[in-house]
């Protein structure tokens, strides 16, 4: 994505897209809204815990266990 774009298009299920469409409904919200919460809240999981796999998997490889 490039760094001008200000929006992008994504594809969802549309199991998802009920979803979300529900938390609109209920939390009177737009659906981009609910889109980039969910997104910030899954981006700071990952980050939050991503380093400590990836170190875990570094040792592992430098350890020399995989050759």
């Amino acid at each position: 994505m490039s760094e001008r774009n200000v929006g992008s298009t994504v594809a969802v299920s549309n199991e998802v897209l009920a979803d979300i469409h529900r938390l609109c409904k209920r939390d009177d919200l737009k659906v981009k809204a609910v889109v980039n919460s969910a997104l910030k809240d899954y981006l700071q999981y990952r980050l939050d815990y991503l380093p400590e796999v990836e170190s875990e998997t570094t040792e592992f490889l430098h350890g020399g266990f995989v050759q």
